[in-house]
């Protein structure tokens, strides 16, 4: 997946929208996180589908606790489950955030 770089105030007002923290300085453990959980909402607007699931399993690679612990991914994913296919994955991912008991 090739990816752009956003302005970086585009970047942080976005993150701020979907309820990120923004680390002050330096690689912190949900830095990962925050940048493929808006590549994921991104791409989910854009009808890429497929494309979302894997940066969000990406980001939840990354940082699990804090991909879980989200209400933007955790909104992202019920979205997902209620909107279209499902698959073995996103089903998972959706458990494993407690959106699936």
């Amino acid at each position: 997946m090739q990816r752009r770089n956003l302005p970086a105030n585009l970047a942080v007002t976005a993150a701020a929208v979907a309820g990120f923290r923004i680390p002050a300085s330096g690689a912190e453990p949900g830095e990962a996180t925050l940048g493929e959980a808006l590549v994921a909402a991104a791409l989910g607007q854009l009808g890429r589908r497929d494309d979302c699931i894997r940066a969000l399993l990406t980001a939840e690679h990354h940082a699990p606790e804090e991909t879980h612990a989200r209400p933007a991914v955790r909104s992202l994913v019920s979205g997902l489950l209620a909107s279209g296919r499902t698959t073995s994955a996103l089903r998972g991912l959706a458990a494993r955030s407690g959106i699936l008991t």
